[in-house]
């Protein structure tokens, strides 16, 4: 068959489905993990996917020096952009290992830690939100945050 038949051939996009299930889910699952419970965070999904990635692979040990990551990132379809990342060896020093990054992320837990709020809660922060652009500078947050936010996390 000529390629270009091949194109909208439903049976054949079936049968390569088939094959590649078990490549595609080796290969994302890890990846795709936080945005399926978080939803679609639209620009910041690409980090979002490499958070999960170092959260849950690098959490095990498994992405190791040498290995490589592509990222693969399209909008309306007007535009696409595909990246590598190669992990590297350590410094000398030992910062700013995946290992280390995975721990101070500890995405998995953070995502299992937050609270269930009324959806009445995101009416008050469009609301609040709302109230401060109609007002303009100077402003001052009004919107309540304690006990809400991770530590280190600041609102605006």
């Amino acid at each position: 068959k000529p390629i270009e038949e091949t194109y909208a051939d439903k049976a054949l996009e079936g049968t390569l489905k088939s094959v590649s299930k078990s490549s595609y889910a080796q290969r994302l699952t890890d990846s795709n993990a936080a945005s399926k419970i978080v939803g679609n965070t639209y620009t910041a999904s690409v980090f979002m996917g490499i958070a999960s990635l170092i959260d849950r692979v690098g959490g095990r040990g498994d992405l190791t020096p040498g290995k490589s990551v592509v990222v693969f990132s399209y909008g309306s379809g007007a535009l696409a952009t595909m990246y590598r990342l190669h992990v590297r060896q350590p410094t000398s020093s030992g910062v700013c290992t995946i290992e280390d990054m995975a721990k101070k992320l500890s995405l998995t837990e953070r995502l299992a830690s937050r609270e269930e709020v009324d959806p009445s809660e995101l009416d008050l922060a469009l609301e609040t939100r709302a109230r401060m652009h109609r007002g303009g500078a100077p402003y001052s947050p009004v919107y309540p945050t304690d006990g809400r936010m991770f530590p280190g996390q600041f609102g605006m």
